[in-house]
């Protein structure tokens, strides 16, 4: 299991675009990867139609947040922050082992890539 593990956590910090996608497919599942839930900047009127404009300003001021970056995120008191592409490559990176652990445990319920299906069916194979 921890070979497995640390080859899912070296194809993550390869492939960190797809990392994002799957943190977001493990939250669907049981969002046991919350606190690194990143969303594109332009999801941002979806999911905050439901928030008053005072409701919005007061999660940016609390916040750290950057309209102009690629990515943004609600920090542990639901505030805004925002995160250009290399922060959010860095959280893949650095969280890459607990992503990979939660990417196992949950496996057969969400929508793995082609290539993560070929590391599983390797180890397994041994």
């Amino acid at each position: 299991m921890k070979n497995l593990v640390n080859l899912i956590s070296e194809w993550l910090k390869e492939n960190l675009e797809m990392g994002i996608n799957l943190v977001g497919e493990v939250n669907a599942w049981n969002s046991s990867l919350d606190y690194l839930n990143l969303y594109l900047m332009d999801e941002i009127d979806c999911l905050l139609e439901s928030c008053s404009p005072s409701e919005i300003l007061n999660m940016s001021y609390y916040g750290n947040f950057r309209p102009y970056e690629e990515y943004f995120r609600f920090n542990g008191y639901g505030n805004l922050e925002s995160l250009n592409q290399w922060e959010a490559e860095q959280e893949i990176k650095e969280w890459s082992i607990e992503i990979a652990e939660a990417i196992i445990e949950v496996a057969e319920h969400i929508d793995i890539p082609e290539e993560l299906s070929e590391i599983f069916n390797s180890v397994s194979v041994k």
